[in-house]
């Protein structure tokens, strides 16, 4: 990971301990502005991720790596299965 990159993760990491270890000293409105501060934060966090597998397809780096696809490397780097790819069970989604 490049300095660019690990910087940023190693904060947000830090800052979600520090959270973490503040909770027990809320009060109720703390907690639940906290809920939702955290909840909008993870949306953040999910377009981010989005864009990230968004690069990695536009640069090929699947098919180059062997994976065949993007969503066959995100699945290998993730551990994920082909139910987590779809969790309803209607078979329409694949994992290559």
């Amino acid at each position: 990971m490049t300095v660019a990159v690990r910087d940023p993760v190693a904060t947000m990491s830090r800052g979600l301990d520090d959270l973490r270890t503040t909770l027990s000293g809320l009060d109720d409105k703390g907690v639940t502005e906290t809920l939702r501060d955290i909840e909008a934060l993870s949306r953040a966090t999910q377009s981010v991720m989005l864009d990230v597998v968004a690069e990695a397809e536009g640069r090929g780096i699947a098919v180059r790596e062997g994976f065949g696809t993007t969503a066959g490397l995100v699945a290998a780097m993730l551990h994920l299965s082909a139910r987590d790819f779809d969790p309803v069970g209607c078979g329409s989604s694949r994992v290559d």
